[in-house]
């Protein structure tokens, strides 16, 4: 018998009873309420597949990988780390481990609030975050104080270099934030410093300024220097310590080091009638690191000679403190701790005898702008410099 005709006295049957059957009727459920997700389409119950592989088949794969890797993997499900337990995050610690544990830390914070950053120095993840103080504008409360990264800095000898608040931990987080594009204006704040005032020597009345600028996804440092060098005194007696540009330029002469370039030399070591000196250096490049500084030289009436110092520096794009560009500009102390003993690029290896390090642009000084340089009022900061009091 034909399926048509067999329907049709199906449907003859039950007419008979003026009902229509279930299998042949149509749904009576209004269009919203019907279910939208077929059964077959609902989300299975069962354990993800990987987590149903024989435990000795995972702990095999999982040599493949490396060390930081491998510790990762550890932390993705709570099965993954029923199996392979707390191995591999302690295999983090142990000798010729440190760039995979750093790596393991750089990989794990972008998972995390972008607060964290991995401290190369002290093998953890540090919390930056600012906040309103008394001291000054901007503080960072993490362990700063007696940690290893501060030590580094300390021998590297970074506040010399830039100043007193200049850390790397907040550069690293201006430019973290600058790629993630959140707002990182607070903490290039913090890495710039305000006009200070200071006497060297209780003789020469002196004033220092800085700034930073992100340029192209590199950070570029500027400060001024000023110091007023009253009549009848020389430049000879500034600790010649205080105002080394960088670590292959030092500003003063001392047992035969100094190696100024000349258009700056005729003027540390006699009394300062310019109509002999050079009044205005060229802006001249460091050989070594990505530095590039200038020397000018104002008469400032009877207050005597302002001495202008302006240096640029190209740090970098701050991911890490081996980047060359930021090696560079610190002393070779600050690669002497026990943490690069694994690092055979670093070890054992002077600073200043490293390959020079070079900016990849024309002119750190056009890229950040001639804003500070386009000339601050040198008679009025000498009037102001020459009325700073002097110690009791």
């Amino acid at each position: 018998m034909p399926f048509k005709t067999i329907i049709k006295l199906v449907r003859k049957l039950w007419s008979k009873k003026s009902t229509t059957p279930p299998i042949l009727a149509r749904p009576t459920t209004p269009p919203e309420n019907r279910p939208t997700t077929p059964p077959i389409l609902a989300r299975p119950t069962t354990p993800p597949t990987l987590a149903r592989l024989p435990p000795e088949l995972i702990v095999h794969m999982v040599q493949f990988l490396p060390l930081s890797s491998a510790a990762l993997f550890t932390l993705s499900c709570r099965a993954i780390y029923n199996i392979l337990g707390t191995h591999y995050w302690t295999s983090l610690w142990t000798e010729g481990q440190h760039p995979q544990h750093i790596e393991f830390l750089s990989q794990l914070s972008k998972d995390l609030p972008p607060d964290y950053i991995p401290c190369y120095h002290c093998r953890v993840l540090h919390f930056c975050s600012l906040g309103d103080s008394h001291h000054s504008s901007y503080w960072v409360p993490f362990e700063l104080y007696g940690s290893l990264c501060r030590a580094a800095e300390s021998n590297g000898r970074v506040s010399k270099y830039f100043h007193s608040n200049f850390n790397f931990r907040i550069f690293q987080m201006a430019m973290k934030r600058h790629r993630l594009g959140l707002d990182y204006e607070p903490w290039l704040k913090y890495l710039s410093l305000e006009s200070t005032t200071c006497r060297i020597n209780e003789k020469f009345p002196s004033e220092f300024k800085a700034d930073v600028k992100i340029v192209d996804d590199s950070l570029l440092f500027r400060s001024q220097r000023v110091i007023l060098i009253p009549p009848g005194l020389t430049i000879r007696g500034v600790d010649h310590n205080t105002f080394d540009l960088c670590p292959h330029i030092r500003f003063m002469d001392y047992g035969g080091r100094a190696n100024l370039p000349e258009t700056a030399g005729c003027t540390l070591n006699h009394q300062h009638g310019l109509q002999r000196c050079i009044r205005k250096s060229r802006i001249v490049p460091c050989t070594a690191c990505p530095t590039e500084y200038e020397f000018s030289f104002e008469e400032c009436e009877e207050f005597g000679v302002a001495v202008i110092i302006t240096k640029w520096m190209d740090l970098g794009e701050g991911q890490t403190i081996l980047d060359p560009k930021w090696l560079s500009h610190l002393d070779e102390e600050y690669t002497t701790s026990r943490i690069f003993w694994e690092i055979d690029s670093t070890s054992e290896i002077s600073l200043v005898d490293k390959n020079p390090v070079q900016s990849n642009r024309i002119s750190i000084r056009d890229s950040f702008g001639q804003d500070i340089s386009s000339g601050p009022d040198s008679l009025e900061i000498a009037a102001r410099l020459f009325s700073l009091p002097k110690r009791r």
